[in-house]
């Protein structure tokens, strides 16, 4: 003898033909743990960071890739050039996001639009300074060099000083290289 479980009751990964059905019932969003929701929970479970950038570059300019993450959410910008192009004054380049709530959960405002050239518009940049309460500053102007560079205090870091070995004891990375880790 077998028994299936309500569909309510069960969370299945990977997951396939959830959340919706042919029945007039609509299951849970959250019964899909690869949800946008899950994901970025889960991202933001084990980062330290709200916001970084990934890319490593010392100086930058438009023919240079971004990769930076806000909220646990990934962003690859191939092509810097527009952007920088658009910030006339040498302003200091923010990205922001902002969310929405959908079914009871929040998810990344924005889509791919047909119209302005098929802009995307889950991420927008701005200059001089951040339009929402979620962003990163990407890149920072020198003017003395004429030049952009990401900047020391958005570059991906890991908090170390909570690591400790099988007893308990704080573990000394000072002696990889003799120097420390911020």
């Amino acid at each position: 003898m077998s028994y299936n479980t309500s569909s309510t009751n069960i969370t299945v990964f990977p997951s396939s033909k959830r959340a919706t059905s042919n029945v007039t019932t609509t299951r849970s969003k959250s019964a899909r743990l690869m949800s946008e929701y899950n994901l970025i929970s889960l991202v933001n479970t084990i980062l330290d960071v709200k916001s970084f950038v990934i890319s490593n570059n010392e100086t930058f300019d438009s023919t240079n890739t971004i990769d930076f993450n806000i909220c646990g959410y990934y962003f690859k910008v191939d092509d810097m050039a527009d952007i920088i192009t658009s910030n006339t004054n040498n302003f200091d380049i923010y990205a922001n996001i902002s969310f929405a709530t959908a079914d009871g959960y929040t998810e990344l405002q924005g889509q791919d639009s047909d119209g302005d050239n098929g802009s995307y518009t889950g991420v927008d940049f701005s200059f001089g300074s951040p339009t929402t309460a979620n962003n990163l500053k990407l890149l920072k102007y020198n003017s003395l060099s004429s030049s952009y560079y990401i900047p020391e205090e958005s570059k991906l870091k890991y908090n170390v000083s909570g690591i400790r070995d099988e007893n308990n004891n704080k573990i000394d990375f000072t002696i990889i290289d003799g120097g420390t880790i911020s």
